[in-house]
């Protein structure tokens, strides 16, 4: 899970969540952003691609 910031929410989503795909035992991935209100999360599937879920502030359950 990231928290993401200004200065380093580039870094976050880029570099560094392309090592962690890398990583087998890594199936889940969440960045959270701030001050709007959004998370974004990537689940490893049983075929090993990464699948992408979006909420904003009130879709969130």
């Amino acid at each position: 899970m990231e928290v993401l910031s200004p200065t380093t929410e580039a870094f976050d989503r880029g570099d560094k969540f392309a090592d962690y795909r890398l990583l087998s035992t890594i199936q889940e991935y969440v960045f959270i952003s701030h001050p709007v209100m959004n998370v974004d999360c990537y689940r490893r599937d049983a075929t090993e691609r990464w699948v992408f879920s979006s909420c904003g502030e009130g879709e969130c359950v």
